[in-house]
């Protein structure tokens, strides 16, 4: 039997927390709702019950016993510009569309602000591993290991969770591949092609990828392993 009673997966917008969360309720019996779910995109140490209710979890005592945190990540190349587009909840202070410019906004999310939209990534980052890695129950899932590999990536999670008696995850798996869960996402070829190093390289703006590459935390850069996207000098 698992030691944990309840997998509880959380994540910035627009990171594949509703692709991962598919996995966790088909294959695995780790659901305590009542008990313990969480806003998924809860920004710790504040962390907000679906019933509205807010915890404040610093740090300093397990508010959250019999939890696994899975943590969805998203290369900041592709997160950044995609929530220009698909902000959800987060509130720009310029009335543009314009992905540059809100980039360099100053950005609400819940009641606080940030100075721009890659300050919203490294903090999320940040204080994941102030809270609750510390506690030892936080496993980070790069959404491009899910959907690339995404049979190695849930087995990671077979070392900590038990199995749904009966559950079919090659048959779940191939399920879920054929079409994204939302009707604008992506997939196959297409999802490739926008995941590309070198289709940022050619959609971004020289000006806005410099602004990226000087604003994002390079020790999250390491720890995800994620590489940066350089500007192609253009030739003389």
């Amino acid at each position: 039997m698992s030691e944990f009673e309840h997998c509880q997966v959380l994540g910035p917008i627009n990171t594949g927390t509703s692709l991962m969360q598919s996995y966790v309720d088909q294959l695995f019996r780790s659901s305590r709702p009542h008990r313990f779910v969480v806003y998924k995109h809860s920004l710790p140490p504040r962390f907000r019950r679906n019933t509205g209710e807010e915890i404040f979890a610093d740090g300093s005592t397990d508010e959250f016993p019999g939890v696994l945190f899975v943590c969805m990540v998203r290369s900041p190349y592709f997160w950044l510009p995609a929530t220009s587009r698909r902000p959800y909840s987060l509130r720009f202070h310029v009335g543009s569309f314009d992905v540059g410019q809100r980039l360099r906004s100053p950005a609400y999310f819940r009641d606080e602000l940030f100075t721009n939209l890659v300050e919203v990534w490294n903090n999320y980052y940040r204080r994941y591993a102030l809270y609750p890695e510390p506690l030892g129950s936080v496993i980070y899932v790069r959404l491009e290991d899910l959907v690339r590999n995404p049979r190695d990536t849930i087995r990671l999670l077979h070392e900590k969770l038990e199995r749904k008696p009966g559950s079919d995850a090659e048959a779940f798996i191939d399920s879920v591949s054929r079409a994204p869960s939302k009707s604008h996402n992506a997939y196959g070829e297409v999802w490739e092609e926008r995941n590309s190093l070198d289709f940022v390289t050619r959609t971004l703006r020289h000006a806005d990828l410099s602004f990226i590459n000087q604003q994002l935390d390079p020790l999250l850069m390491k720890k995800f392993a994620y590489p940066y996207a350089w500007v192609v000098p253009q030739s003389l």
